[in-house]
């Protein structure tokens, strides 16, 4: 998670002019890397999520399985 975090900084970091500046809370750009950060958290608990609900399902098909051919 660290290494996308990271990649989605870099990206912002590209896209930004090269003065270098120090970031404060209301500056756009330091909006933008923590909404970058927070999506990419976001969509990986989703997917955690989702695949933890998936082999929920398949656990469960595969007991009804096991117990209907008895």
């Amino acid at each position: 998670m660290k290494e996308v975090i990271g990649d989605v900084i870099r990206g912002l970091e590209r896209d930004r002019p090269g003065t270098e500046k120090t970031t404060l809370p209301d500056d756009p750009q330091f909006r933008r890397q923590e909404e970058a950060i927070q999506q990419v958290a976001s969509e990986r608990l989703q997917r955690e999520r989702l695949q933890a609900v998936e082999r929920d399902m398949v656990r469960d098909l595969n007991r009804e399985k096991t117990l209907g051919g008895d």
